[in-house]
């Protein structure tokens, strides 16, 4: 499909929406960096650059694996009900990084923090494999067969991480150094509550919880009457492939052979 089939994509809503929750899913994890980083190296974590990326990487770690299991799940529950999940896990874990103010009463520590960051990735991993899945479903839906957009399905959800990785960067750096680091994790975290709904309103739901769809079974096609012919047109179809009579020769008794 050409550039021209990236519009046609675009304009459809629930296709639009995919494509903003697989940005936001980017910004979730982009937003953090620019003050998830000073935050973990003042008191009273302080944490030295090494156990930032330790953090990091076992960050990392924990959505590689999740990817892993999400790809297998979305096939019984659902593109769409994992999704939403997976944004209410990603929401989750944001509150849990800040905390956000209305945990006002919770002291913050660092394995609460890594415990956040593990939920957002979490929710990030079953949320994430959906994306192309809810685009398909919406061009089918439009009678756009899904096989002829397959490029065009990559190269939007590619376009839409890079926005994402650039807004999440910017957003969260201008939000930190206004609002502060739990008023801006709250906030974000608000907003993956919002995505669900966004979602839930523009997508057909499908509840095939745990359940696989097989294959329907295909009758065996009837055979074919016997037909049984003439009795008549039988004997004459053998005499026709038989090959002719040669009658043996016969001799006279003084060993001549006998002409009739």
């Amino acid at each position: 499909m050409d550039a021209l089939g990236l519009k046609r994509i675009v304009v459809i809503f629930p296709a639009a929406t995919a494509i903003l929750g697989h940005l936001m899913y980017v910004m979730s994890v982009t937003s953090l960096e620019p003050i998830l980083a000073p935050y973990l190296s003042d008191p009273p974590f302080g944490l030295e650059p090494v156990q930032l990326g330790l953090l990091s990487t076992a960050n990392t770690l924990c959505f590689i694996v999740f990817v892993g299991i999400a790809s297998y799940t979305v096939g019984h529950v659902g593109p769409l009900v994992q999704a939403i999940g997976g944004q209410f896990a990603i929401a989750l874990g944001l509150f849990f990084i800040g905390p956000a103010p209305i945990f006002s009463s919770m002291s913050q520590s660092l394995g609460l923090t890594w415990t956040g960051l593990c939920i957002s990735a979490c929710g990030n991993a079953f949320a994430i494999v959906t994306s192309a899945a809810l685009i398909a479903r919406a061009l089918q839906a439009r009678g756009i067969p899904a096989e002829q957009a397959t490029n065009a399905i990559a190269a939007l959800l590619q376009q839409a991480a890079g926005i994402g990785a650039i807004c999440g960067n910017l957003l969260g750096g201008t939000l930190g150094d206004h609002f502060g680091f739990r008023s801006t994790t709250a906030g974000i975290g608000c907003a993956y509550l919002v995505l669900p709904l966004l979602f839930a309103y523009s997508h057909p739901w499908e509840l095939n919880f745990w359940y696989s769809e097989k294959p329907k079974d295909v009758a065996a096609p009837s055979a074919a009457p016997y037909y049984e012919p003439p009795r008549a047109d039988l004997e004459q179809s053998v005499a026709r492939t038989m090959p002719p009579t040669i009658e043996a020769p016969h001799y006279r008794e003084d060993g001549a052979m006998r002409v009739d």
